[in-house]
């Protein structure tokens, strides 16, 4: 935990904790501090000042990732522009699809960084958000819940 105690000298701030340690490391060594259980321990913890909820990097599989901020507190995987949606069986705000190209897919998969889960990501033919669900790809459960009330 030496490298710990320097960076609190060298760096002022803990929100670049894993961007200033990395620095400090070569690449094969901040690769080994990354699965170092007392390191995933406290940047854990870390990841938890700026979350609401923290789940699994894509990238290192540690539970250090921000839902808030988009950044790992562990590996220095960052991505501002991903896109989250509610799991339908852990119910977080964690399913992690590539926005990018849902306009020209049909469906698309994603991923829950919570419990783990694959699930289907598509566009509402409705609302035109996207969403979790299943076949056949039709309406978010806001839209489905509209025209089932409208057949009634």
């Amino acid at each position: 935990m030496l490298i710990h105690i320097i960076t609190q000298f060298i760096f002022e701030d803990d929100y670049n904790h894993s961007d200033n340690i990395a620095s400090l490391l070569s690449p094969d060594l901040f690769k080994k501090l990354v699965r170092f259980p007392p390191y995933q321990y406290y940047v854990k913890k870390l990841a938890e000042d700026y979350s609401r909820v923290v789940l699994r990097c894509p990238k290192c599989e540690c539970v250090a990732f921000s839902d808030v901020e988009r950044k790992c507190f562990a590996c220095t995987y960052e991505d501002p522009a991903l896109r989250l949606l509610d799991c339908p069986k852990c119910s977080e705000r964690s399913v992690m699809y590539d926005h990018l190209n849902l306009d020209i897919n049909k469906k698309l998969a994603g991923k829950c960084l919570k419990c783990g889960s694959m699930h289907e990501v598509f566009k509402c033919t409705s609302c035109d958000c996207p969403t979790v669900g299943v076949a056949p790809y039709l309406h978010c459960a806001f839209c489905a819940e509209d025209a089932q009330e409208q057949k009634a």
